[in-house]
């Protein structure tokens, strides 16, 4: 409750607000696999969802239509992107189609070494002045560089402060 308390405050500013929402670790379980099955064909989809983070994301969506609800996930290929779209068809399907950013480890879009730094450049040449950013992940490392490219409009959240 702390967050949808977080975006009451928010929403009563004239700024307008993006939610930008990892999904590995975050809306989606992501145990440990030595194999790497996610990355195989049809092994993202059977993964499971986080459900208290799910609710309240829906809950966003559902009550606050003027807060845009953004996906920004890195993905090693075409394959887990189109099965990524598939997890959340199932259950998040009020994201819209356009609302869904994959950064494609296959293609160039990021590496091991930039992966903690690419949300943050994404999420900066994204906004406008008059937004504020939040970005929704389970890794540090990413909220950190999120916060330092993108100043006093970032809101970094790790989502263990949606289980609050």
């Amino acid at each position: 409750m702390e967050f949808i308390n977080m975006i009451n405050k928010l929403n009563k500013t004239d700024k307008n607000i993006k939610i930008y929402l990892d999904m590995d670790g975050t809306i989606v379980e992501n145990i440990f696999d030595l194999n790497r099955s996610f990355e195989k064909k049809g092994g993202y989809i059977k993964k499971r969802p986080i459900k208290p983070i799910v609710e309240q994301i829906n809950t966003i969506i559902e009550n606050y239509k003027n807060i845009e609800v953004i996906v920004l996930s890195c993905s090693s290929n075409d394959d887990m992107i189109e099965e990524k779209n598939e997890w959340i068809d199932i259950n998040i399907p009020n994201i819209k189609k356009e609302n869904r950013v994959f950064l494609n480890r296959e293609k160039g879009e990021y590496t091991k070494e930039n992966m903690h730094e690419v949300k943050g450049k994404y999420i900066k040449n994204d906004i406008s002045s008059n937004d504020i950013a939040i970005l929704i992940d389970d890794n540090n490392s990413v909220l950190k560089e999120f916060q330092k490219m993108v100043g006093h409009q970032a809101i970094p959240v790790h989502v263990t402060t949606l289980l609050l």
